[in-house]
């Protein structure tokens, strides 16, 4: 088998720093720093490693790195972190040529987590999903992320990489989700998702960055699919915040004032909404048995939590 299809099946670059910090403890200072200023450092750094019996490794390494130098991707290697060796074997896309990323140790989300009595009450099934994940902090280009893993029955990693907690939240959002952002972020990406996630698709959710009031500019389709079918829409877009973005322009919203749902959805084959009273296929909908904000985001959470180990 050739050294290239080792690569790809058995070692991560992650994999192989351990090995690399091996050889810092015993003595060298070079730094694991993977960028083109430093790529002669750590090939010559592999090269003592190869020396030491280590050879496999050192080619290895050699590989990775030149993955990394091709795109000018810096990276700052404090630990090896098997969770974002899959995020970015799946979410291949997210980081860029010229990025630059940090990633930091990763904590048990029962040690990094701390909620209120007030969260842990409103959001039970969420907070033990948060409790049992490995949460590692990002920085992508200073840019401030959490990693939350989990490994499901067959032991393969799946998570999220979400945002970090709020800190002066500016808008008309509702108690809920004011609660929600005051511990936990919003999620930006997923890798190894289930095709019965509600998840499935969306560019964002929950984060507050994204939230905006109102149908994003779809009041017209709205309007016009509703006349079309002689039926005046009586929603106020203006009334509703939405939380949940479709890469293909569908939203879930809530209203401002008691954080019930609706979801617009102008293109879809899903099976657990319900058109609005009165709305035509493909505007407005309802979500079956999820009435509000919370039991949106506390079925997302169980559609994850059950595929947990232990």
């Amino acid at each position: 088998m050739k050294i290239e299809e080792r690569i790809k099946e058995q070692i991560s670059v992650y994999q192989t720093v351990r090995y690399v910090r091996w050889c810092e403890r015993s003595g060298s200072s070079r730094p694991l720093l993977l960028d083109s200023a430093n790529g002669q450092d750590c090939v010559m750094h592999c090269t003592q490693i190869k020396r030491r019996g280590m050879g496999i490794f050192m080619e290895i390494y050699i590989h990775k790195m030149n993955d990394y130098l091709k795109g000018s991707v810096k990276v700052d290697l404090k630990i090896a972190n098997n969770d974002w060796n899959d995020f970015n074997n799946d979410i291949s896309w997210f980081i860029k040529p010229n990025d630059i990323v940090t990633i930091t140790e990763t904590s048990k989300g029962r040690d990094f987590f701390k909620f209120s009595d007030s969260f842990t009450r409103i959001y039970p099934v969420l907070s033990e999903l948060l409790k049992k994940a490995r949460v590692t902090n990002v920085q992508v280009n200073n840019k401030p992320y959490q990693l939350l893993g989990w490994s499901d029955h067959e032991g393969n990693s799946f998570g999220w990489l979400v945002r970090p907690p709020a800190v002066d939240i500016n808008k008309p959002l509702c108690n809920e989700h004011k609660l929600l952002l005051t511990y936990f972020g919003g999620i930006t990406e997923r890798w190894n998702e289930t095709e019965i996630s509600w998840l499935l698709n969306l560019n964002s959710a929950l984060t507050l960055e994204d939230a905006e009031e109102g149908f994003q500019g779809w009041e017209n389709y709205i309007a016009d699919v509703s006349n079309d079918e002689d039926f005046e829409s009586y929603i106020n877009p203006n009334d509703y915040i939405a939380f949940a973005f479709e890469a293909n322009g569908n939203m879930t919203l809530y209203h401002k004032n008691n954080s019930s749902l609706i979801m617009l959805a102008h293109d879809h084959c899903f099976e657990h909404i319900t058109p609005l009273d009165g709305y035509p296929e493909y505007t407005i909908y309802r979500i079956n048995d999820c009435p509000d904000l919370v039991a949106w985001v506390e079925e997302v959470a169980k559609q994850e939590i059950i595929r947990l180990i232990g």
